[in-house]
């Protein structure tokens, strides 16, 4: 209640702001009109310095207003008040507590093999507005086969998160034919202690706008000058190859072992699809760690799919949400559920059966 009350009179005082500097520049006019000679000079500067003030603080109050009410979209930190707005507006959760226009039953139908995407940000379609748009659902509507499609995925879940959702959701008695791990390369960065120090390191750098975070549009300047001026956060993506060899990467395959493993025992057929950093299509250094996951899976026979070659020919037509945010957009979601599409269907090919009762 109190933050509400704060965020309100922030609020009414920054469109309010303007006019009270009008009123003191009209009644600092009338005191210089008042007097003569060195009595009436500082009225002068005083009652440009409220015009020039009065402007600046109507170009706030028009950017609040913006912000607030009528800016929607999202940062790639999910950092600021708008980008939570974003998710407030757009994302609307299922009686399972997942984003979805449809509910999850415990078990599939024969008739209709279900396939279950388990991910993050970018399998929950982070910046997507309608969750239709978005690759699950899109691979639900365009199957030209019966194929039921559910999507446990959420912001910031890593791997080791994925497992243990997946673990819990299995011992409440949901069952799936397929289960599809949507890949993002950060999904190793819990075992990084520098993805983490970074994380904290932002979020203290958030903080400390204070109290002033009640104005959407202060807070929105904020972010993006920590998004543009601060070392940790412009070179964040740079620690995830890291990620990929020595003690992290070891750490890492026993995780994806484990989902396998898990999937095996429960006779549910597990395939991995990378969905790459779009940001940079170009960077040998996510080249590599890709190229380390893919060597992975083939070692240990996970059917794996790498959507690299196929967004990359499109990269000119834009693929990411916006210049603030590389998740992936409706375009990059389409020719993904379509690579994913031929990708389960090509598995069904080759490994022929039947639904789980």
């Amino acid at each position: 209640m109190a933050a509400s009350l704060w965020e309100g009179l922030v609020f009414t005082s920054i469109v309010l702001a303007p006019f009270g500097l009008l009123y003191a520049a009209r009644f600092a006019k009338r005191a210089y009109d008042a007097r003569e000679g060195r009595r009436a000079w500082p009225w002068l500067v005083l009652g440009n310095a409220c015009v020039f003030l009065a402007l600046g603080a109507f170009l706030l109050a028009a950017a609040e207003c913006y912000f607030r009410f009528w800016y929607d979209t999202t940062d790639g930190l999910t950092i600021s008040r708008v980008a939570r707005q974003w998710s407030a507006r757009h994302f609307r959760f299922n009686a399972a507590g997942f984003r979805d226009d449809h509910e999850y039953v415990s078990r599939p139908n024969l008739q209709r093999p279900r396939v279950t995407f388990l991910g993050d940000s970018f399998a929950v379609g982070f910046g997507i507005a309608k969750v239709e748009d978005r690759l699950s659902n899109l691979v639900q509507a365009r199957s030209k086969k019966p194929r039921e499609a559910n999507c446990f995925a959420n912001v910031g879940l890593d791997t080791g998160a994925q497992l243990d959702l997946i673990r819990r959701a299995h011992e409440q008695g949901y069952g799936t034919d397929d289960l599809v791990l949507v890949y993002c390369p950060n999904d190793v960065c819990d075992l990084i202690p520098e993805w983490r120090a970074v994380g904290e390191h932002i979020n203290e750098r958030v903080l400390q706008l204070g109290a002033l975070r009640a104005s959407y549009a202060l807070d929105m300047f904020w972010c993006r000058w920590i998004a543009a001026t601060d070392p940790a956060a412009r070179g964040h993506f740079d620690i995830v190859p890291t990620g990929y060899g020595g003690e992290t990467w070891r750490r890492q395959t026993e995780r994806l072992r484990s989902l396998r493993d898990f999937c095996r025992e429960n006779d549910i057929r597990f395939s991995i699809v990378l969905f790459p950093f779009l940001h940079d299509l170009d960077d040998e250094q996510y080249h590599r760690a890709y190229d380390q996951l893919e060597t992975f899976c083939a070692r240990e026979e996970i059917p794996f799919l790498n959507l690299l070659p196929i967004l990359a020919p499109h990269a000119a037509e834009g693929l990411i949400v916006n210049r603030f945010d590389p998740h992936p957009n409706e375009r990059a979601h389409s020719l993904a559920a379509d690579a994913i599409l031929e990708f389960l269907d090509e598995l069904d090919e080759r490994e022929p059966r039947a639904a789980q009762p």
